[in-house]
């Protein structure tokens, strides 16, 4: 019976990770803005996905920001302009919705509004009412 070689063998694992770009939980929200990594995973990126094979220790780190929209109004000829500023992700699009009544639902003010990361910015007039309910939606 022969014994077999001596010495270290080592293995490696490939792996492949992802996140979603929005999550919503207890009434807050958190966009995805990139990642960093360490070891096996150096650098950094912004896709939602990462792809590597370990051979080292390894660290990877999803980067999550706030996804809070700002409001500022402003006076003007004619009466005054509201402009919304939110976090924005690459590939995605953006619907505005405004609502005098919170009960009454929201109708539709500028739809599929392209991301232009890092922030989108939306300016319009603001309505008869004076006063309302702005939501935006990503998709």
């Amino acid at each position: 019976m022969r014994n077999p070689p001596s010495g270290t063998a080592r293995a490696t694992i490939s792996v492949a990770i992802s996140v979603p770009a929005l999550v919503e939980t207890n009434g807050s929200a958190v966009i995805y803005t990139g990642w960093t990594g360490t070891g096996s995973a150096p650098g950094s990126g912004t896709d939602t996905a990462a792809s590597f094979t370990l051979t080292a220790n390894t660290t990877l780190t999803w980067n999550w920001a706030p996804f809070v929209v700002r409001a500022n109004v402003t006076p003007g000829p004619g009466g005054g302009q509201i402009m919304l500023q939110w976090p924005s992700l690459a590939g995605k699009s953006y619907d505005i919705f405004f609502a005098t009544n919170l009960l009454a639902g929201f109708a539709p003010v500028a739809m599929d509004l392209p991301a232009t990361p890092p922030n989108n910015i939306y300016q319009g007039a603001i309505g008869p009412a004076g006063a309302g309910f702005y939501k935006v939606k990503m998709k």
